[in-house]
């Protein structure tokens, strides 16, 4: 979350933590009905947030338990391979990432920008010149993006066997079309808030897809099927929450002045 030699830009928080903590509870839950399965026996699943984000770092861990080497900011950079960055492309704020992942990447690299002179430059010949030299590499490989619109440069590079691809901002996003190709997206119908994409599963099966089956639910609007289907209530228990402002289908009073 920061350049080299430079204080963390932002913390990622909960962007991290969330997400892995539900895949995590969703395998052990299948991990101890799979149990029961087998065996009869019941499991107890307790989950932590940390415990759980600590396995998907276990890199940085164990270079420091290992090696006594604390993992610094690096930004943009890779560990071993030169040059990987993201850089300003014409318009505005607009960027594309670059990874040369190899000699023979380099080459094709070269060949995609017309082999300018720099590119045939000595230093620069294998991957620890290029790691060394990447300073000057990525003001070299600037002054190339910052003539092109970010997807021509994608399409430049990855015609030529480069791993190539715009920063794509929100709009850009959800108008993308290879995520539209890959299934990322869902379209769905809110009845309150439209049509939108959604991103839809995480994982994928052969014999279980899965998909969205419906909208995010209005306010209130399964309490009968919970109550009274599901928990036997009856219609007068219910008209009785209803009328205390217990339940319902609008905000209370209170709820709008607190919103307010």
């Amino acid at each position: 979350t920061g350049y080299i030699s430079e204080e963390p830009m932002l913390q990622s928080g909960l962007s991290y933590g969330d997400p892995l903590s539900g895949m995590n509870a969703a395998f052990a839950t299948l991990a101890a009905l799979h149990h029961r399965r087998r065996t009869g026996q019941g499991m107890h699943i307790e989950l932590s947030q940390v415990e759980g984000l600590i396995a998907f770092n276990a890199d940085s861990i164990m270079d420091f338990t290992m090696n006594g080497r604390i993992r610094e900011r690096m930004g943009n950079r890779h560990q071993s391979i030169a040059p990987q960055g993201c850089y300003r492309c014409r318009g505005e704020d607009r960027w594309v990432v670059i990874s040369i992942t190899s000699d023979a990447v380099w080459e094709r690299f070269g060949q995609a920008l017309g082999k300018p002179e720099w590119t045939q430059d000595a230093r620069f010949n294998d991957a620890l010149g290029r790691y060394y030299h990447q300073d000057e590499l990525d003001k070299l490989i600037e002054a190339w993006t910052l003539d092109r619109d970010h997807y021509e440069v994608m399409h430049i590079l990855q015609a030529a066997g480069v791993p190539a691809g715009p920063v794509l901002d929100a709009k850009e996003l959800v108008e993308e079309p290879h995520l539209y190709a890959r299934g990322l997206f869902e379209v769905i119908t809110h009845p309150e808030a439209g049509t939108h994409p959604y991103i839809g599963m995480y994982a994928r099966f052969s014999k279980t897809p899965g998909s969205i089956r419906q909208p995010a639910p209005c306010l209130g609007e399964h309490n009968d099927y919970v109550f009274r289907e599901l928990l036997g209530i009856s219609r007068e228990e219910i008209a009785a929450l209803e009328a205390n402002g217990v339940i319902g289908t609008v905000p209370s009073k209170q709820q709008q002045g607190s919103m307010g």
